[in-house]
């Protein structure tokens, strides 16, 4: 249900499916994540810069809406990449296995 900016830059990655599901596909996917949460991290502190063009009133309100469009896909990706892991994991001791 959360956009994926993947579309609006070159050869970006997608994140709603994972698409390949081998070892090296999901450590890429991992790392994504990881790349996402990042983004969307700082994407929420430049709130405060607004204050130095709008009445001081303007920077709490514009803290609230980074937090809105931000921090679901930061959960997103927290919620994710752990159940990613354990897959890679797996995956890796079972192919050790054979």
């Amino acid at each position: 249900m959360l956009p994926d900016g993947a579309k609006a830059v070159k050869n970006g990655y997608q994140k709603k499916h994972i698409k390949d599901f081998s070892e090296a596909g999901l450590e890429k996917f991992i790392i994504e994540t990881c790349r996402a949460e990042l983004t969307h991290l700082l994407a929420i502190l430049p709130f405060w810069v607004f204050g130095f063009f709008a009445p001081f009133y303007i920077i709490p309100i514009m803290l609230v809406y980074a937090l809105i469009v931000n921090l679901p896909c930061m959960i997103a990706q927290r919620y994710n990449r752990p159940k990613l892991v354990k897959l890679l994991d797996r995956m890796r001791k079972k192919n050790s296995n054979i």
